[in-house]
């Protein structure tokens, strides 16, 4: 499943691992949460395997310089 770094809320580091806590900031950030926490719950009631990704600065041949995420096509 595709989630988004935005579990974390407004952290104030460089880098970020997944053992950092999340607390999203943000109701997109907050969606992404609830669902993994769907994801892994159904994994514990029915044993199906996931994985989740949490990606930061997607970017596409589509990406547009507004908006969140945008910083990558501002400055590419």
């Amino acid at each position: 499943m595709p989630s988004t770094s935005a579990v974390y809320g407004n952290i104030q580091q460089d880098i970020i691992t997944e053992k950092e806590p999340t607390n999203p900031s943000s109701f997109y950030g907050l969606s992404k949460l609830v669902a993994e926490n769907y994801i892994k719950l159904f994994s514990e009631l029915f044993g199906l395997p996931f994985t989740i990704l949490r990606y930061a600065n997607v970017y596409g041949p589509r990406q547009q310089p507004k908006g969140d995420g945008g910083v990558v096509s501002v400055f590419s």
